[in-house]
């Protein structure tokens, strides 16, 4: 009988969900992959060597703070084609700010020492509520503050951190 030789043309790179970031805690959505028919198998690595799932969709397995690249091929007709990849972000929650204790200052001194806390994860910033006031550096917790007026001064020192929810 004949010998018959098939030549399948490879699938093309599946059409992957858009790159996402969350915040720690937060629920992620599914990852989707859409393609000729064929079957997905979802990666952890560029060298797609650690499977973490198959199908159309997946939940991301990662749900710790970083950054995390998965990949997803499409075999058809015996085939796997080139991968397309789901980069998903997870920031993590920042630090709970404190803007430290209120002052009184008489009418003679035109400083103040701020008293916010260092944030372990994220960044600070401060802003005028109420008042005045020139800040030396509103990213610094623990700067100073001129040019105050005579009755209240009121400063909000807020920590935040990519997509998480600020603290104020």
């Amino acid at each position: 009988g004949p010998y018959i030789l098939a030549d399948p043309t490879l699938p093309a790179p599946p059409v992957a969900s858009i790159d996402s970031t969350y915040c720690e805690g937060d629920v992620l959505a599914d990852m989707t992959a859409t393609g000729t028919g064929g079957t997905f198998t979802w990666y952890d690595d560029s060298g797609l060597t650690n499977s973490v799932g198959t199908g159309g969709t997946l939940t991301p397995p990662n749900t710790a703070a970083g950054t995390t690249t998965y990949f997803v091929i499409e075999t058809a007709n015996g085939c796997a084609g080139t991968s397309s990849s789901v980069t998903i972000i997870i920031d993590e929650t920042p630090t709970s700010s404190g803007a430290g204790i209120d002052q009184t200052i008489c009418d003679t001194t035109d400083l103040a020492t701020l008293g916010g806390n260092t944030p372990a994860v994220g960044t600070g910033v401060w802003i005028v509520v109420s008042g005045s006031g020139t800040l030396v550096d509103d990213t610094d917790g623990g700067t100073d503050v001129s040019g105050l007026t005579i009755g209240t001064n009121e400063y909000m020192w807020t920590i935040s951190n990519g997509s998480c929810a600020s603290s104020s």
